[in-house]
């Protein structure tokens, strides 16, 4: 797939949503290239469950290229819930980012996304990310993923460069596992600046660095000068100075799975008891809206038998290090349906609290803001449960069509961001973000 803006003010912003790009080929972006060409040009698709596998490109990007060539250019791909599979290419195996000259700005931003044996021949086998000159700056914004099982050369996990002029590549890493990649060098993740008028910046909070084995030197390697390096609140193999950061063993349940193999879908890097990563990370790192985990499980929950190490934000206890939270609760879903029996506490409003049922997609962001399993307990003498329990109506119904669907979720997406009042603000926080998006991803469908 080509997605391009070329010129002046020109816009391409599709949405795609659980499609599969499989075994494509091309010189660059075997499975999708997205580019900007000039001016305010700007090009922002958005994904959602989408999956690449098996894609490749002779040269850059083999499941995605992002690039963006000159004046005000602009190349912003969300991706939420995306999977990066067994990709190759010469650099960027799984997503190659690139910004040329002037004030061009590539910034994907990735959510709960994978990227699981993907082979680079040369630099970056999950991602690469290239600012080359001018006021080029690329940005890819990476939170609660998982890195697992990639291999190139240089750079396993990512690979960062800045060239020359002013350009700048500053890649953020929250709430992220990096684990089993592979490299000769800087098998988790490499960082290089060019010349001293260009920087490259690398921020990496909440998250886990564990078990990426390479070939010569350090797991992260950091060349050049005017590279900044802040990493907090994380667990990396062989040490980082920083705010909260540990180096031990992050106790993952089995991180090459039952087929001995990392970069394959039976990787289980979630956290098994014990872990030093539970309940010590810092809940003000985590992005406005994110509430679950890459299982959809709720984020910031306690684990009675784990102490504290981290820095809540005096209302959550503190948030796991890495994309899992460790022992998310659950509600039964009983007769199968796909539904569950919850009380809804609705936001800032505790005495309308009421009983509603709602799809075991929406549970997560429901659980994450209070909401709790079964009925609502008795209350002013009126008890909310068994016959009286109220099927969840469709406030995420945005549209005329009176199902949840692409047109609710374009008004969404059109919405996201500081928003209060909007009717995609489900939670009333003044903000439509990730949890917005999960309730009414979780409603998708004919309303009940």
């Amino acid at each position: 797939m080509y997605n391009r803006s070329g010129t002046g003010s020109s816009t391409s912003s599709p949405m795609i949503i659980n499609c599969v790009f499989r075994e494509n080929s091309a010189n660059s972006g075997g499975g999708i290239f997205n580019t900007s060409g000039t001016g305010n040009a700007s090009t922002s698709p958005t994904l959602i469950g989408c999956a690449f596998e098996g894609n490749s490109a002779k040269f850059a990007g083999g499941g995605i290229r992002n690039s963006s060539s000159t004046g005000g250019a602009v190349t912003s791909p969300i991706l939420i819930e995306c999977t990066f599979e067994g990709n190759s290419a010469a650099s960027g195996a799984g997503m190659y980012n690139s910004a040329s000259t002037g004030e061009a700005v590539t910034a994907p931003k990735l959510l709960l996304c994978r990227f699981t044996g993907n082979q680079a021949d040369g630099s970056g086998g999950a991602i690469f990310s290239s600012a080359s000159t001018g006021e080029a700056l690329v940005n890819p914004m990476v939170i609660g993923c998982v890195l697992s099982g990639n291999s190139a050369a240089s750079g396993g996990g990512t690979y960062n460069t800045s060239s020359t002029g002013s350009a700048v590549t500053s890649i953020e890493l929250v709430n992220s596992t990096l684990a089993q990649n592979s490299a000769s060098s800087a098998s988790a993740i490499f960082i290089r600046n060019g010349i001293s008028s260009s920087s490259a910046d690398l921020s990496v909070l909440n998250s886990v660095i564990w078990n990426n084995p390479a070939g010569n030197g350090p797991q992260i390697i950091i060349s050049g000068g005017n590279v900044d390096v802040f990493v907090a609140f994380s667990d990396v193999e062989g040490g980082m100075a920083g705010p909260g950061n540990i180096d031990a063993d992050p106790l993952f349940v089995d991180a090459d799975g039952l087929d001995d193999i990392p970069g394959t879908e039976d990787d289980n890097l979630r956290l098994s008891p014990g872990s030093p990563t539970i309940d010590a990370a810092d809940n003000t790192a985590v992005p406005d809206g994110v509430v679950t985990d890459l299982d959809g499980n709720p984020r910031f929950v306690d684990d009675p038998d784990t102490p504290d190490t981290g820095n809540p934000d005096g209302i959550n206890p503190a948030v796991d290090m890495g994309a899992y939270e460790f022992g998310g609760p659950g509600c039964p879903d009983e007769d199968g349906d796909g539904r569950v029996t919850i009380c809804h506490i609705p936001p800032g409003n505790p005495d309308n609290a009421h009983t509603i049922t709602v799809s075991v997609n929406a549970l997560p962001a429901h659980l994450a803001h209070g909401d709790h399993c079964g009925a609502c307990e008795e209350d002013d003498g009126l008890l909310m449960g068994g016959s009286n329990v109220i099927p969840e109506p469709c406030p995420t119904a945005l549209g005329d069509s009176g199902d949840i669907g692409a047109e609710d979720l374009a008004q969404l997406l059109g919405s996201w961001g500081p928003c209060s009042g909007c009717p995609a603000d489900f939670n009333a926080d003044g903000v439509v973000g990730a949890f917005d998006l999960a309730v009414l991803l979780g409603a998708w469908g004919p309303c009940p």
